[in-house]
């Protein structure tokens, strides 16, 4: 079955979406209104902005290393 809310395959069978934790229906057809199950504690919300916050911060730190090593190379 796939997920109405973010398109991921699940398990014919199964309740709520292994990736984002939609409700399914027990019928394929049916893409009416999903509650989305109460959040699990200790499940992180914010992991995806996490990810793209930290990204952009090691790119420049290896940026400023590469640079660093060059100039010091050339001189």
């Amino acid at each position: 079955m796939i997920c109405p809310n973010c398109g991921k395959q699940n398990a014919q069978n199964a309740k709520f979406c292994k990736n984002c934790g939609t409700a399914l229906s027990g019928n394929p057809n049916n893409v009416g209104n999903f509650a989305t199950p109460p959040n699990r504690p200790g499940k992180r919300q914010s992991g995806k902005r996490m990810n793209t916050a930290i990204i952009p911060i090691i790119v420049f730190y290896g940026v400023v290393v590469i640079l660093t090593l060059l100039i010091t190379y050339w001189r």
